[in-house]
């Protein structure tokens, strides 16, 4: 049985594990989830339930996902116009209370008729936005979170239309093409549960703040190392 999950990037990790360690499906499995105890205890230890993460580690129901989309080419501060985006939009998601969150730039890369298709999709979305500008894929910014409903999207979007190199949500409750290249091109970069902020850091580094683009600390909440 395979096991598909939003980040497919890091799909391949354990496969080249098992490959260099010549390990068979038991072993890897033994290895798999000797890590999934480990995480559990590690969340118990900062008071983190694991079980209360399961709307956010797998799909619900009767909860959405969405990509918020920026042009990073309309930011004031090019050079550094993730932690300009994330300044707009990280004060919205913090007041959700249990949401993973995702992002990056849509880097495609190889095949090249990946990139081809991001304009006329990016149209497709938002037929009223002026494309004349687009470049390549990569000039685009998106923030990607789950377990939302209807009106926590509006009331996200509702505050991102201050900034001016905001275009508009894209719902990716269900597979597409364009969450196939997300899924490969960004990864999770920490999840939110009530007041908490869970990043994942090597083991061998005690600062998790460098790990995170966006500047906690004059929010209420505690950092966690995962």
């Amino acid at each position: 049985m395979k096991i598909f999950s939003f980040d497919t990037r890091n799909c391949m990790l354990w496969k080249s594990v098992q490959d260099y360690l010549n390990l068979d499906d038991r072993d890897c499995y033994d290895i798999i989830n000797a890590e999934f105890e480990n995480t559990k205890l590690l969340l118990k230890e900062n008071k983190i339930n694991y079980d209360d993460l399961r709307n956010i580690l797998t799909p619900s129901n009767d909860r959405q996902e969405v990509c918020f989309v920026f042009d990073s080419m309309k930011t004031k501060n090019k050079s550094c116009y993730g932690i300009e985006i994330l300044n707009y939009i990280c004060p919205e998601i913090l007041k959700l209370e249990k949401t993973a969150v995702f992002y990056g730039d849509i880097i495609c890369g190889t095949p090249s008729e990946d990139q081809s298709k991001i304009k006329p999709l990016l149209q497709k979305y938002f037929p009223n936005e002026d494309f004349s500008n687009f470049v390549i894929a990569n000039q685009y910014f998106v923030v990607y979170i789950n377990n939302v409903t209807t009106q926590m999207i509006l009331n996200i979007d509702r505050f991102q239309k201050i900034n001016p190199s905001y275009i508009g949500f894209i719902d990716m409750t269900y597979s597409s093409f364009l969450k196939n290249i997300l899924s490969n091109c960004i990864g999770q970069q920490f999840f939110k549960i009530k007041n908490k902020i869970c990043v994942s850091v090597p083991e061998d580094d005690n600062n998790p703040d460098g790990y995170v683009l966006f500047d906690f600390k004059k929010y209420d909440f505690s950092l966690v190392e995962n």
